[in-house]
């Protein structure tokens, strides 16, 4: 703090957030925020994390509102320190499919959030609401091969197969294994390439990354990780108990449903515990989670010790009360047609998961006295000519902000400096979020959404959103499920 107050007037925008008195008020990890703007939740987030670093486990109402916050906070932050925990909100999603890129990257989230201490989750309502198999159990589940140790290959079959991996003739992508003679191929998805395993007898003599179109070799390292390739795991004495659990309460539908129905959901049951006793489960048992599970997990038991932000209280709960709707509807449907056992569930209930009142919400109202208003408010302008970026400049300098032109290419650079050096503006190029001096307009090269003003400190970020009235591609997560290219021809190969 003392190196910040001597810098004077050479602050960055999140150094001079971090003198705000709302800002270090996250601190306390509870208390309700009223912030009109999604740069504004990303803001606080971000200067709090620049300065205490920490853990934080953000909730949206929505996935397009999580994947926005994200982009927001990846334009303020490195990459790496932000991680989106996607889902599916469609209900009947399991008769399409869910998304693979989407079950692929939860687990590799999973796999980030136990090993690392500074690390900021964003998950929308139907993630957040999933259920998740036990932290430990997904730590036990994750496991190392090095070369020179011995392993039973028939036993690592089972297990890989236990924690959900497809065996494969040949893999062409993520979540795959395939064994041939004494070569292990396995794709995770912590990996950025699938590894090959070379046995002899029972020790492993090699273990390469090799190219997954090509088949060729990339590089030779002495151990891999490997992680559980579905978020569907049963403990040994869970998955013993299914049968016994499913054939229970389809003795208890005998004499409720009609006789069709009843031998409909009969040959059901039939079909899922045979799926169980060969421990290859897919997305469509994920319905059964929780009803043959003891105890019940969510992304809030993997992020206990973390700052938790409800972003937009009000509509996660409006949310959450569609999701469980919807869901219960739609299990209904599934048990009058025989295709499911009655009171499943496929979310939890946030309120069972989230005491509201002891963690950190956010609104765009005023909601009481006690209420934290950090003001921050959108650029309400666009230009369509020239003269339009220069109106809307002059605007933001005539109330004596600090403006900052930041701008998404040098193109646009390029232009911006011609017009104000026309008109005998006074501008300075900036690194990063650099403040410009006092009576000068800043200029700075960086991939932001759209701009916003700080009204009490009298911050103006302008962009090219609406300087050039263009709209900015959005930063999107890394895909962590791969597959292989098709070729068309021979040609392709290199």
């Amino acid at each position: 703090d003392e190196q910040i107050q001597l810098r004077g007037d050479n602050l960055n925008l999140f150094e001079k957030l971090q003198l705000n008195k709302i800002t270090p008020l996250l601190e306390r990890k509870k208390g309700h925020f009223v912030v009109d703007d999604n740069n504004g939740i990303a803001l606080l987030v971000a200067s709090n994390f620049k300065k205490n670093k920490g853990s934080y486990l953000l909730v949206t109402s929505n996935l397009f509102k999580a994947q926005k916050l994200y982009s927001s906070l990846v334009s303020f932050l490195n990459k790496d320190d932000v991680l989106l925990f996607p889902c599916d909100e469609l209900i009947r999603a399991e008769l399409i499919a869910e998304s693979k890129e989407m079950s692929a990257h939860r687990l590799y989230v999973l796999d980030e959030i136990l090993k690392r201490k500074n690390v900021i989750v964003i998950a929308n309502l139907a993630s957040a609401c999933r259920y998740l198999p036990a932290p430990n159990l997904f730590k036990e589940r994750t496991f190392n091969l090095k070369v020179g140790q011995r392993y039973d290959l028939s036993e690592l079959r089972k297990k890989l197969v236990l924690n959900g991996y497809i065996n494969v003739n040949k893999i062409d992508q993520s979540l795959q294994f395939a064994i041939r003679g004494d070569v292990l191929d396995i794709y995770s998805v912590n990996n950025d390439y699938p590894v090959r395993i070379e046995f002899f007898d029972d020790e492993i003599e090699s273990i390469r990354y090799f190219d997954l179109a090509k088949q060729t070799s990339i590089k030779m390292t002495e151990s891999v990780t490997i992680l559980p390739a579905s978020d569907i795991l049963f403990s040994p004495e869970e998955l013993s108990q299914t049968g016994e659990k499913l054939y229970a309460a389809l003795e208890k539908e005998q004499g409720i449903l009609d006789y069709s129905v009843f031998e409909r959901l009969r040959n059901t049951i039939d079909d899922l515990a045979f799926q169980f006793s060969d421990s290859v489960l897919d997305e469509r048992v994920y319905k059964y989670y929780g009803f043959l599970t003891s105890n019940h997990y969510s992304i809030f038991d993997y992020c206990s010790s973390f700052t938790k932000i409800l972003v937009d209280m009000v509509g996660i709960i409006n949310s959450n009360n569609i999701l469980l709707e919807d869901s219960h509807n739609y299990l209904y449907e599934l048990y009058e047609s025989g295709k499911a056992l009655p009171r499943l569930e496929i979310y939890q209930d946030i309120n069972r998961l989230v005491d509201f009142n002891n963690n950190i919400t956010t609104s765009s109202l005023i909601n009481s006295p006690s209420d934290i208003v950090f003001p921050i408010k959108n650029i309400p302008y666009q230009a369509s000519k020239t003269n339009d970026a220069l109106n809307i400049i002059h605007s933001y300098l005539n109330e004596k902000y600090q403006v900052v032109l930041a701008l998404n290419n040098k193109e646009h650079i390029f232009t911006i400096e011609q017009l104000l050096d026309s008109q005998h503006i006074e501008y300075q190029l900036l690194n990063s979020f650099d403040l410009p001096k006092e009576g000068k307009i800043g200029i700075t090269l960086l991939n932001l959404g759209n701009g916003f003003a700080l009204n009490e400190d009298k911050i103006a970020y302008l962009t090219s959103a609406e300087l050039f009235n263009e709209k900015v591609r959005t930063a999107r997560f890394d895909n962590r499920f791969k597959e292989a290219t098709i070729l068309r021809s021979y040609e392709e190969l290199e």
